[in-house]
């Protein structure tokens, strides 16, 4: 089977009864979700960080 084969399979299995700017948007709203999954885990990293910072800094106790 070709590449072009495998991928319009792949798209049809996918994307099957969808509209071409129904794939794009579907696509755009995938790509927004990884960009903000990837910034909530920032700032859960900055949060971790930041509480540490205040207990050994004398601000918060150990939980």
């Amino acid at each position: 089977m070709g590449l072009i084969k495998v991928h319009f399979i792949s798209d049809v299995l996918n994307y099957g009864g969808m509209e071409a700017s129904d794939v794009k948007r579907l696509k755009e709203l995938e790509d927004e979700n990884r960009k903000l999954k990837d910034m909530f885990k920032i700032s859960v990293v900055f949060a971790y960080g930041a509480a540490g910072l205040s207990r050994r800094m004398g601000y918060l106790e150990a939980a």
